[in-house]
């Protein structure tokens, strides 16, 4: 169901006629400013990470590995966070998370903020390099704030109804089971993996190599112009 709907993003985001995610400097994704090109790569590259905010390997992948690699070859991946971690579901049906409860609340923040943002991937990556910075400015983490869902334009009620009530639970259900298979194979948060197949032997390359990886894979078609990895 995943490898169907991630192929079914890819074909609606080719009929769209223009793609909006190449060239990208790391203000243009701040920003929210991007370069247009002709086409979209049929054959998106999908890349899974399995999130939780109070981890510092989270915040070192998406700082120096994903946003860089975004920059570069974001016309060709198709980036889907799922913030679940190591988060644990009780017999009661509350859920305890590995850096405790502002872990918790603020995975809880990162689910709703990124359903809300849709397929716009742009934002979300806005949204997710915004949430995991640094270790010690992580707005909903750190400071339990929204901040980084204002920055991207997330309707600052609905985003706090989805995080503060039972409107967020479905949400938390779609993560839980999204994040079973590749966090037992993996056993690593983030928990990375590329076209819909967790591997623990290949993880490490991706984790420590995300930018060549790709930039290999690209180079293998030479469709997309991608050479000298």
């Amino acid at each position: 169901m995943e490898g169907e709907w991630s192929n079914g993003r890819a074909r609606r985001l080719t009929e769209r006629g223009v793609d909006h995610r190449n060239s990208h400097s790391l203000d243009a994704i701040q920003n929210g400013d991007c370069y247009f090109t002709s086409g979209f790569y049929e054959s998106a590259i999908s890349h899974h990470i399995v999130t939780t905010a109070g981890c510092s390997d989270t915040v070192w992948f998406i700082r120096d590995q994903l946003v860089p690699t975004y920059q570069l070859y974001g016309q060709f991946l198709d980036v889907e966070f799922i913030p679940w971690g190591r988060t644990v579901r009780n017999l009661d049906g509350s859920l305890t998370c590995q850096f405790g409860n502002p872990d918790c609340w603020a995975n809880r923040v990162h689910r709703c903020a990124l359903h809300f943002l849709g397929d716009d991937q742009d934002a979300k990556m806005r949204y997710m390099g915004c949430e995991f910075p640094d270790m010690t400015n992580r707005p909903a983490f750190n400071q339990g704030s929204l901040l980084c869902g204002l920055m991207t334009g997330v309707n600052l009620y609905a985003l706090d109804r989805c995080a503060n009530t039972f409107f967020g639970e479905p949400l938390d259900k779609i993560n839980e089971v999204a994040a079973t298979v590749p966090m037992a194979i993996i056993n690593f948060v983030p928990a990375v993996y590329i076209n819909d197949r967790p591997d623990s032997n290949e993880w490490v390359n991706i984790f420590l190599n995300f930018r060549e990886v790709i930039c290999r894979m690209l180079a293998e078609d030479p469709s997309t112009g991608v050479t000298n990895c």
